[in-house]
């Protein structure tokens, strides 16, 4: 769905190719249905998959008993070989007392970060394996993350009628729309909304943001101007 609603102009400066159908790997168990994935005995539920290069990517959450009846959880990122399915490696943040429903997720340089409902953001280094989790206390808008775009080396995200952007480097938020905004920066500032599908345009260096009502937005990172 996300892919399909994804607009012309953000597959600019990409490579689509068609695979012939006998060279296409059976991924359908790395799907919603993870339950059926053998590689994965860490209890995951409703992972967030996706396809960088040559590896799937799945992020989940697997959790550990402390006590009697007393549970600590921890998200994990495990990768696969997109041909073969053979898994690559795992990475895992530390254990919470919780672990909130994963919404989505994207590669960023050498690390992978996943929105939650509830739950902010988790990050992964691929390199060195850490794992974090990012909150309101670090600055992020709302815990509440649907939808996640990386762009020009940072990683965007929307919340609950905010769209924010993160520099990754200074670990700074800066909120670009947000209806709690008492100056009106854009069209958009100060007015209730949902984006529905988040796409990063590389070649004009802007968002692409399909609302709940069907209505496009774009929004120029370099100007910050919103057009319909």
């Amino acid at each position: 769905e996300t892919v399909t609603n994804v607009p012309p102009a953000a597959l600019d400066g990409y490579e689509v190719r068609r695979l012939p159908v006998q060279l296409c790997p059976d991924v359908s168990h790395l799907g919603f249905d993870m339950w059926k994935l053998v590689e994965f005995p860490h209890n995951h539920a409703d992972p967030v998959v996706f396809v960088a290069g040559d590896t799937i990517y799945a992020v989940g959450y697997c959790k550990k008993e402390v006590d009697a009846g007393e549970w600590v959880r921890c998200y994990s990122l495990t990768a696969y070989d997109l041909m073969s399915g053979t898994k690559r490696r795992e990475w895992r943040t530390p254990y919470y007392d919780d672990a909130a429903p994963l919404r989505s997720a994207v590669i960023l340089g050498n690390e992978v970060y996943a929105g939650t409902w509830e739950g902010g953001v988790v990050g992964f280094n691929l390199t060195d394996g850490s794992g974090w989790r990012i909150g309101e206390k670090e600055g992020l808008p709302d815990s509440c993350v649907s939808l996640l775009v990386a762009l020009d080396g940072k990683l965007y995200g929307t919340c609950r009628s905010v769209v924010f952007e993160y520099d990754p480097r200074t670990k700074e938020f800066r909120n670009l729309i947000s209806s709690k905004a008492t100056v009106k920066r854009n069209r958009m500032d100060g007015t209730q909304f949902w984006i529905t599908t988040f796409a990063g345009d590389v070649t004009n260096h802007s968002l692409h943001m399909v609302g709940d009502r069907w209505e496009h937005w774009n929004y120029d990172l370099r100007s910050g101007d919103i057009t319909k």
